[in-house]
């Protein structure tokens, strides 16, 4: 995962961008549900520049909105704060090519009993329907 970009709305030297359009940290790739969800954990003990802008996740983008002044200063923290959800990611396992692999043959197995499942109620329907 990482900031791609940032998409900044025309900025005025003393705008408030908590009262104007926010600005969006464009993710790549889009985050999964386990890692929105680390991220927000993470935000809640974030530096408190980070937390007075309030990001959160939204359409697979990071929004949030800081003071104009201390904009620039905002993204490096909030590129920094992707980094540590990345690593602590990681650490937990979710980003694990042995977790990864696990949860690939788990996927597979559950693949191979809904298809036998799906033969089994095809063999049996012709019974079903008898009068």
């Amino acid at each position: 995962m990482r900031v791609k970009y940032f998409d900044v709305p025309p900025l005025e030297g003393g705008a408030d961008l908590r009262r104007a359009e926010p600005m969006w940290a464009i993710l790549d790739p889009p985050p999964s549900a386990n890692w929105t969800d680390l991220f927000h954990d993470l935000v809640a003990e974030a530096d408190p520049l980070l937390r007075s802008a309030h990001p959160r996740i939204e359409e697979g983008h990071v929004v949030f909105s800081p003071e104009a002044a201390r904009a620039n200063g905002t993204c490096i923290l909030l590129k920094s704060l992707v980094l540590d959800v990345n690593s602590k990611y990681r650490l937990r396992g979710f980003g694990n090519e042995e977790h990864a692999a696990w949860r690939r043959q788990e996927h597979a197995a559950l693949q191979r009993v809904a298809g036998q499942l799906n033969t089994e109620a095809s063999d049996t329907a012709p019974y079903l329907h008898r009068a």
